[in-house]
């Protein structure tokens, strides 16, 4: 027995249903279920769905899922490990655990692109600072050879920048 507002504690079908099922719209009034027996289920967390699912006996309910309107009277068919929750976990847990082949490959040339770009900015910096007018002061020199380094860093890698950056 799962009573209005309670999460149906495991997966099974629902074999009764009691209650109006009656949905308060506001303090106006009160629109009736006409839909002949139909319990209401919130199954927001495995679908996203906002709405709540209606629910004929014979039809299945999954656990955590939660009873809205009325008092149901379910039959359990999984536990455990054997619920669509503990499924999706399951898969969840595998499917972070596995690397993709294109992921350990773009992983192998960022180990080799990142030092090259830093490799690269740091020449520009050089280039800027050493052969740039001499008769120039010596801090608008290094401001422009610091701000062409850090453009070469990030007309390169882009991305690393915006991670960077804390929000």
């Amino acid at each position: 027995i799962v009573l209005p507002g309670g999460r149906i504690p495991t997966d099974g079908i629902l074999v009764a249903r009691e209650g109006s099922g009656t949905i308060k719209r506001s303090s106006s009034g009160s629109v009736a279920d006409d839909s002949g027996g139909c319990a209401y289920i919130d199954e927001s967390a495995f679908s996203g769905e906002p709405f709540p699912v209606a629910k004929r006996p014979g039809d299945a309910v999954y656990g955590a899922s939660v009873n809205q309107l009325s008092v149901i009277l379910v039959r359990v068919t999984a536990t455990g490990n054997e619920t669509v929750l503990s499924r999706i976990v399951r898969l969840v847990d595998e499917a972070q655990g596995n690397r993709a082949p294109i992921q350990a490959q773009a992983d192998r040339i960022a180990s080799v692109f990142a030092p090259c770009v830093m490799m690269l900015s740091m020449v520009t910096f050089a280039c800027w600072a050493l052969l740039l007018d001499k008769e120039g002061a010596v801090q608008e020199r290094y401001v422009t050879a610091l701000m062409s380094a850090i453009s070469v860093i990030v007309v390169a890698c882009p991305c690393a920048l915006g991670l960077a950056t804390p929000t």
